[in-house]
């Protein structure tokens, strides 16, 4: 996506990858992960892959995200990782509000630089269903957060899937692939759109039933949720009795 907007724009972007984990045997097979690259930096391996391939210089910050302790952190922090788009996969619920609550943070710190946070786009998941939900403060588009807090679950799981069979015992394998692409479709709209308004931003992704059902903006958010995403019957039948009676009349 970013050679094609590159490529069609003549604009650079810029990603910094920031991920303090190590490949994994589970990673394999799941993720674009070697058994040769088992132990090394994910963001390091993917970041420098990308970048021998397309000729991008992206960066990579293989540590974990921490909320700074004072403002000489929130400095350093703020240089490293500030930009108009954040994008979150975290796993943990208490990561995710120190990533808000530093969003906000860095939005008062910075209004008027040309690195302002206007976006962020969170996506979570469960085994068989995810959501990609994005954030505004000027257009006045809520978080996941503020709107379906009750549904984030605080994760007291300690210890990483130590093969690929326990990781596809807690996520199936292609549940993150999905929430990738939805969020990728949606940035795509957000940077090629000029002044057509977006219309929706996020969705619910659900396997069991194979739907992905859009986020508007202007939906009573309170209403929505992965647990209410069901498959519509097919009406297929009905219009083939409606065209048979039809045919019949002549």
């Amino acid at each position: 996506m970013v050679y094609a907007y590159q490529e069609l724009y003549h604009r650079r972007i810029v990603v910094v990858v920031t991920d303090g984990d190590v490949i994994t045997a589970s990673n394999v097979g799941r993720q674009a992960y070697g058994q040769n690259e088992v132990m090394q930096s994910k963001a390091q391996v993917i970041v420098s892959r990308i970048n021998r391939f397309y000729g991008f210089q992206w960066l990579a910050r293989p540590l974990n995200f921490q909320y700074p302790a004072n403002s000489d952190e929130f400095t350093i922090l703020r240089g490293e990782i500030a930009s108009n788009f954040i994008v979150t996969a975290v796993d943990n619920k208490q990561t995710r509000d120190e990533v808000f609550e530093f969003i906000k943070a860095l939005r008062e710190s910075i209004r008027t630089h040309e690195w302002y946070p206007h976006f962020w786009i969170d996506m979570g998941n469960t085994k068989t269903t995810g959501n990609v939900i994005v954030e505004s403060e000027e257009l006045g588009w809520p978080s996941g957060l503020d709107v379906y807090k009750d549904n984030y679950v605080a994760d007291t799981r300690n210890e990483p899937s130590c093969s690929l069979a326990m990781a596809l015992n807690e996520q199936d394998l292609f549940i993150n692939d999905q929430c990738s692409l939805v969020a990728a479709k949606w940035l795509w709209e957000c940077l090629t759109a000029g002044n057509k308004p977006l219309t929706w931003r996020g969705a619910f992704i659900n396997l069991d039933s194979l739907t992905i059902r859009k986020l508007k903006v202007d939906v009573n958010e309170k209403r929505d949720s992965n647990k209410k995403q069901q498959a519509k019957p097919r009406r297929q039948s009905t219009r083939t009795r409606v065209r048979a009676r039809s045919v019949k009349k002549r």
